[in-house]
């Protein structure tokens, strides 16, 4: 598996130890102690699911957890709009995943979402985010996962994987086309969400 100067030499924007240790452990709790429903897409009028494109779940977690990310995520913007020349002027909700043996989520781009969660939102997606909330690669259990391999085209060739590391942010450009390949055992937990 390459490591992380691959991504940033192909201009991803990338924090490890963005979150601690201890907060993935909490978040990952939360996840699962609450409701999960499978995660929709997005093609043409409205989302909705397709388990033959997406298999995943979309976790809740606390209103403490959601506000924090939200200002995680707010602080974050500027550092975001230098690194990728643009300005942003919103994010999604974010999502909480949990993608267990068997999920996936097919080869796509991100791309527009005018529809989530009812939100008037300002157009495109240009930067997508994602925060692992644990480790890939080896093991099994809460603490790691194998299989589920976040995988990039055309990042350094064909179907190069970011490393999974609990509490690592990743930043790229929407229209990157990527995939989530399925998880073989163990549990993947992350949390993802898109600026306009």
């Amino acid at each position: 598996m390459p490591d992380l100067d691959v991504f940033q030499r192909a201009g991803f924007f990338l924090v490890p130890g963005y979150l601690s240790s201890e907060l993935c452990a909490r978040v990952r709790r939360e996840m699962r102690a609450g409701a999960a429903l499978p995660a929709e897409v997005v093609r043409g009028a409205d989302p909705y699911v397709d388990r033959a494109l997406r298999r995943t779940a979309r976790a809740t977690v606390s209103g403490a957890t959601a506000a924090r990310f939200g200002e995680y995520l707010e602080a974050l913007r500027p550092w975001l709009e230098r690194h990728f020349g643009t300005p942003l002027s919103a994010f999604e909700p974010v999502q909480y995943l949990l993608y267990r043996p068997g999920d996936f989520f097919a080869r796509h781009i991100d791309g527009s979402n005018p529809y989530s969660e009812g939100a008037a939102l300002p157009g495109s997606r240009k930067v997508s985010v994602v925060i692992y909330l644990n480790d890939g690669g080896r093991g099994t259990g809460e603490e790691s996962f194998t299989g589920g391999r976040l995988t990039f085209v055309g990042v350094d060739g064909e179907g190069v994987a970011l490393p999974a590391k609990a509490g690592l942010l990743a930043a790229f450009p929407s229209h990157i086309v990527h995939e989530v390949t399925p998880v073989t055992d163990g549990e993947r937990f992350s949390a993802v969400t898109w600026f306009f």
